[in-house]
């Protein structure tokens, strides 16, 4: 818990700027007004002068296939819903989804919502609802009532692509990225750079080279990823973890 210290001041401003950031979208926005129960939206920038609800039917959220696609609402006042859900489909992410409202937000009892609610204002949970996501207000309260809420889930270790799984297209990510630092490797040194000595390196096998020729299939059988953040050289290997090392990733 942080209450008026440097963390909480920091993660205010961090709001402020989000919140800024979504408000101040206008590129493609689609007019929307009222309820938008009983609709399937597309990605995109949704925008509404007044306040929208949710409350004649369940709003889906459809990313068509694209697990980074976006959506963003934006309105001017407040948001409310009833006893209804956000459903997500064709790969959409709560994680990608956020609501800028102008004022508070409100999610009835038992409603079931996916996003983050940036609110200028208050945020206000009724009795037994569940949000898939957060809810930030800026100069308001959070208020809750016997809820659920599911913060955004850790990216998987080893999944280098982001798409939430570990599977053969992290291998082929590595295999690429093992493909472009051999062709780096051969490129001459920035002048005033010795190249260390061919011979001093042989002994430098990384593991996974055996397993990318192999078949890129097999990488993710023999090596466990350590999780960093993605920078140039993006991934570093490790052999298998022990028992204890299974349930965690390990610090970089």
């Amino acid at each position: 818990m942080h209450a008026g210290d440097p963390a909480a001041a920091q993660a205010q401003i961090d709001l402020t700027t989000a919140y800024n950031d979504a408000a101040g979208r206008s590129v493609g926005a689609v007019t929307v007004a009222g309820n938008l129960g009983g609709q399937t939206l597309t990605p995109g920038l949704y925008k509404s002068t007044s306040s929208l609800e949710i409350s004649s039917g369940d709003l889906t959220l459809d990313a068509q296939g694209d697990a980074n696609a976006v959506f963003i609402f934006q309105m001017a006042s407040t948001l409310t819903t009833t006893s209804r859900q956000v459903i997500l489909s064709g790969s959409a992410q709560a994680a990608n989804v956020f609501w800028q409202v102008g004022s508070s937000a409100t999610l009835g009892t038992t409603s079931v919502f996916k996003g983050n609610i940036l609110a200028i204002t208050s945020i206000t949970l009724a009795t037994g609802a569940t949000l898939d996501g957060r809810a930030l207000a800026r100069n308001g309260a959070v208020t809750l009532d016997t809820n659920t809420i599911t913060t955004l889930a850790p990216v998987p270790c080893g999944d280098v692509n982001g798409d939430g799984v570990v599977n053969i297209g992290d291998a082929l990510v590595v295999a690429q990225f093992d493909v472009q630092l051999r062709q780096c490797s051969q490129l001459p040194p920035p002048r005033g750079v010795r190249r260390e000595p061919r011979r001093r390196l042989q002994h430098r096998r990384r593991p996974q080279d055996g397993a990318v020729r192999r078949g890129a299939h097999q990488l993710r059988l023999h090596l466990q990823p350590v999780c960093m953040p993605m920078r140039t050289s993006s991934v570093r290997w490790r052999p298998q973890p022990t028992e204890k090392e299974t349930e965690t990733c390990a610090p970089w």
